[in-house]
């Protein structure tokens, strides 16, 4: 039974086992007793005679000095003897004989001074089982197990000292009356003065003895594991303790054997030492039931403040509760799975620091052949601390899983929760709860299990992180036609964070229970639907940040079934926060898979849609805030059939803040793999909408995705900012796209429009507005239907600024302009032209431009870009135009032609208005020349500069222009040139 070498001791010298024993011990030598087992009963001979009882197993009790005893040693108590079987004409079985005891008992007798380990093992002797009894005869009990008990007492001034212990109570023997079972006791009690102090103790019951014929199986061995630790620079504990398995009951109206009970406990005084205390109390498992008789439930653990440590330096604690599985049933009710909850509840002012974890796991339930598959226990785990330093803080439930159904129905998973609430006085609070739901029992329509995690962080200086997961068991799985599988479970999940001091973090992420799968025509089942709304919250003065995870559960495969549908996932979250300096949120959406159909008759399932939305306000002055959401549809797998398809996915996205604004939208739907020439639609739509709002800076980005010819993509972005740079960006991928661009700022700040489409139909639009103190208004536009794979526009507005620079190739079509430029501004932009330069000398410059259209692989592609300049004048003048200049693109020129319309007008009235026959006599119509476009009246002036491209193919051209207002010369000017003119005429008449 031992896993060290093997002992000197043979059978032969069994009967000097106690005295050898004191002999080996003094002598500090390792090694393993064993009692002698107990003698087999003899069979009956003559007819009806009985069985003789089985002989009882040696028991072995020792005690060893600690001080003197090397490393390891391991006593075994004696099997106990099997009955004999009774003679033919109803001869009686023997009863068999108990197994034999295993006592060890430790000390020391002076300090333990070596620095050295200690593994320690008793293990109970098995019970003997019960003969057989003949035909009419009477059946006999087992053997009982033999105990193990184990205590330690002692004292270490060394560097290093620890010490391992094992107890095993000895299983039951089977019988008409079922052997009971061997408890096991383990218990440590130790004074460190020095270095290392480490004790590990486990006990684990017998397991009850099953039954012969028709009986109850016997229950389970109690055990129990202590650890009494105090002193040293390091203290360490261990303890274990498993509740024995109940035996298995035999027999129409009777059932398996109870599961044995289990405690454990730790308590010590570690100093100023370090301190780490780990506990586990595990349920027995309940006995199976064959031949009829029922499973019985495996055992329950419940426990709050199991075990106890006082240290003032760093403190670890894991502890675990896990339930018992339920036993088996041969046509019968199995036994549920044991339910598991551990509480920790603990206010630490002392330790300078305190990382916890608890855990809490439901057993699985008993699987049945033809009778009822029965429910998994629970799993929970719930843990409230505060603590004087930082906490690192972990609470995890998991549901057990369900009960299979042989030719009957499986049973669903287990529940699970977790719930973790930590304070920190001192330092970071980090708290995480986690939980996951059993999976469903094999058979037909078992579902998962729910969970539920719950997470709470508060600290007063530190940062405040709180994190929330969890999973929803996954459903069964089913064979055979007319079957379906089991769904995916739900998932709930909170999470706050808080701190006074310091930053705050939250996340939380549910993820949907996965469908079960079906085999040989059985449908698979579905993806658990997932949906948060305000799932995540936290608060402090400082930095915010925040995630918000939805993701559904795929749907399960099928062969030459129908595959279950991907969940839908919807995440949603508003805040409104007046205390953060700056916050960054994050809301994610993902769509569940649909499941893949295999063979002939097989049917893929749709993927889940998916939906974000996140409207985020921080109020604080000077505040800045950034949003992402980010939208996954659920593909869709498998054979391509006319009614599968993707997920659907929406999201949208509005930031405000005072400082600084970013807002990113992206959805992208969901498709089908590996059938990306798929003769049916395989995509869904895609709609992606992103607003930032800003005192300062903006940015807002928005994009959607769908690879489907027939789908549909939306997107626009909106960024309203400041005296900051903004941006707006808007792109799309689909088969019909519809994009949307637009910026607005302030003066001469940075602000700018994009949009794009890779896409067969639709239209794209860019539009930037900016205002300037002294009333100006600039706005651009740039638009275009798509007639190609490809289309893009770009615009940019400001007052008082420069000229952004074009980017050839990036954006084709494009309207950019500025407003009221200062001097420099317009000196750069006249350097190459002195004939404009000359003509806008004393002239007012109400803007500057410039205009791009660029076709593509069609006919007639149009579009269309305008600037509207509207300002106010206190006197009349002249508009003037000045012509810059021009660019073809000569690579594109080449292969396609193109025409152009030029107008401008003030407050919808036309003032200029010229045609082009080609993209050439564009180009020379813009090279450093003035139009004057007619005499401007003091007011209000609204002028819309408006150029209209045609292009067939590849061809583009760009062009450059001034806006002017030159003033209307004085009346004595007038008149001097009046009587000039006349004086001129008189004296050339005079010599004619």
């Amino acid at each position: 039974m031992s896993t060290y070498p093997s002992s000197p001791f043979s059978r032969s010298t069994k009967v000097l086992v106690p005295l050898l024993l004191a002999v080996v011990i003094n002598q500090a030598y390792a090694g393993t007793i064993t009692g002698t087992p107990g003698t087999p009963g003899v069979d009956g001979t003559t007819a009806g005679a009985k069985g003789t009882d089985g002989g009882n197993g040696q028991s072995v009790e020792q005690t060893i000095d600690l001080a003197t005893f090397a490393s390891y040693a391991t006593l075994n108590g004696g099997s106990g003897g099997k009955g004999g079987n009774g003679a033919a004409v109803a001869g009686s079985a023997g009863a068999g004989g108990r197994g034999g005891n295993a006592t060890l008992r430790a000390t020391s007798s002076r300090n333990i001074s070596a620095d050295t380990a200690r593994y320690l093992s008793v293990y109970g002797g098995t019970g003997g089982h019960a003969g057989n009894p003949a035909v009419g005869g009477a059946g006999a009990a087992g053997g009982a197990g033999g105990d193990a008990t184990f205590t330690v007492a002692a004292t270490s001034t060394a560097v290093y000292f620890h010490l391992q212990s094992t107890a095993t109570g000895g299983a039951g023997g089977a019988g008409r009356i079922a052997g009971v079972a061997g408890s096991a006791v383990s218990t440590l009690a130790l004074e460190g003065q020095a270095g290392y102090l480490g004790g590990d103790s486990s006990a684990t019951g017998g397991a009850g003895g099953d039954a012969l014929d028709a009986g109850n199986g016997a229950v389970g061995g109690a055990a129990s594991s202590m650890v009494i630790s105090n002193g040293g620079s390091e203290w360490h504990a261990s303890v274990q303790a498993e509740g024995g398995a109940g035996g298995a009951g035999s027999g129409i109206g009777y059932r398996g054997g109870e599961a044995g009970s289990a405690s454990a406990t730790y308590q010590g005084n570690a100093g100023t030492a370090d301190a780490t205390g780990h506990l586990a109390v595990i349920g027995g498992a309940g006995g199976n039931g064959n031949a009829g008789a029922a499973g019985a439930a495996g055992g329950d653990v419940s426990l709050r403040n199991p075990a106890s440590v006082t240290t003032s330096g760093a403190l670890t604690l894991d502890w675990a509760a896990i339930g018992g599985k339920g036993g088996a049933s041969e046509g019968a009710t199995a036994g549920r799975g044991g339910n598991a909850q551990m509480n920790m509840v603990l206010d630490e002012r002392l330790a300078s620091r305190v990382t916890a974890t608890v855990r809490g796991r439901g057993g699985n339930g008993g699987a049945t052949n033809g009778g009822i598959a029965a429910a998994a226990g629970a799993g929970r785990a719930s843990a409230e601390v505060v603590s004087k330093g930082a906490l690192t803080l972990t609470s995890r439930g998991d549901g057990g899983a369900g009960g299979a159904g042989t030719a009957a129905a499986g049973a669903n998973g287990g529940a699970a929760a977790a719930v973790a609430n930590g304070r920190s006085l001192q330092g970071a609070a980090t708290v995480t709860a986690e939980a996951s739901g059993g999976a469903g029992g094999a058979g037909t329509g078992a579902d998962g299990g729910l969970a539920s995690a719950n997470a709470l962080s508060n600290a007063v200086t530190g940062t405040a992180t709180a994190t929330a997961r969890a999973t929803g068991g996954a459903g069964a799985d089913a064979s055979g036609a007319n079957r379906s599988a089991g769904h995916g479970a739900a998932a709930l999940v909170s999470a706050a964070s808080h701190s006074d001091g310091g930053g705050a973090v939250a996340s939380v992420t549910a993820q949907g229970g996965m469908g079960g799968v079906g085999t040989a025509g059985a449908a698979g089942g579905a993806g658990s639907d997932i949906t948060l709304v305000n799932a995540v919250s936290g608060s402090t003065s400082g930095a915010l940040e925040l995630t918000q995870t939805a993701a559904a559960g795929a749907g399960g495969g099928s062969a030459n079934g129908l595959a279950g549908s991907g969940g839908g996932a919807v995440s949603r979250l508003v805040l409104n926060d007046t205390r953060a300096n700056s916050i960054a949120v994050k809301v994610q959406a993902v769509g569940g898979w649909g499941g893949r159909s295999t063979g002939p008759r097989g049917t893929p399932g749709n993927g889940g849609a998916a939906e974000g939305v996140l409207d985020l306000k921080a109020a604080k002055a000077g505040g800045s805030a950034t949003g992402n959401v980010l939208v996954q549809g659920g593909w869709t797998t498998g054979v391509p059939t006319l009614i599968n398809h993707g997920g659907e996915a929406v999201a949208r996205s509005t930031v405000q803040a005072d400082r600084s604004a970013s807002s990113v939208a992206q959805a992208t739907a969901g498709t089908g793999d590996n059938y990306a020439n798929a003769p049916y639609p395989r995509s869904a739509n895609a709609e992606a909408h992103a607003r930032a709002l800003s005192n300062g800076s903006a940015s807002a980005v928005a994009s959607a995705y769908s690879d489907d010819a027939s789908t549909k993509g939306v997107a626009t972005a909106e960024a309203a900012g400041g005296n900051g740079p903004t941006l707006a960006e808007a792109h799309v991928q689909a088969g019909q796209a519809e994009v949307r661009a637009h910026s607005s700022a302030l003066g001469a700040a940075s602000n700018s429009a994009r949009a794009g489409a890779f896409a067969k139909t639709g239209s794209v639009l860019a539009n930037s507005v900016s205002l300037g103190a002294g009333g100006e208004r600039v706005s651009t536009t740039a638009r275009t239907s798509i007639g190609s794979d490809h289309a893009d526009v770009a615009t940019s507005a400001n007052v008082g600024g420069a000229l952004e620079v074009m980017q050839p190739m990036m954006f084709n079509n494009l309207s950019f302009a500025t407003g009221a430029p200062d001097a420099a501004t317009a000196a750069a932009a006249f350097s190459a032209t002195p004939r404009v330069a000359g003509a806008f000398a004393d002239s007012r410059v109400v803007g500057i431009g410039t205009m791009t259209g660029v076709g593509g692989n069609v006919l007639d592609y149009n579009v269309v870009t305008s600037a509207n300049f509207q300002f106010d004048t206190t006197t009349k003048g002249y508009l003037q135009l000045g012509l810059l200049d021009a660019e073809l693109y000569p690579s594109w020129a080449a292969e396609g032609t193109g025409r152009m319309t030029l107008t401008i007008s003030d407050h919808g009235t036309e003032v200029f208005a010229r045609s082009f026959a080609n993209l050439d006599a564009a180009q020379a119509f813009f090279s450093d020349d003035v139009v004057t476009l007619g005499m401007l009246l003091a007011g209000n002036h609204d002028l819309l500069v408006t150029a209209g491209f045609t292009i067939d193919g590849s061809a583009g051209l760009n062009f450059t222009y001034a806006l002017g207002v030159s003033a209307v010369p004085e009346p004595q000017a007038w008149l001097l040139l009046m009587l000039g003119g006349t004086l001129l005429m008189l004296r050339r008449r005079s010599r004619d």
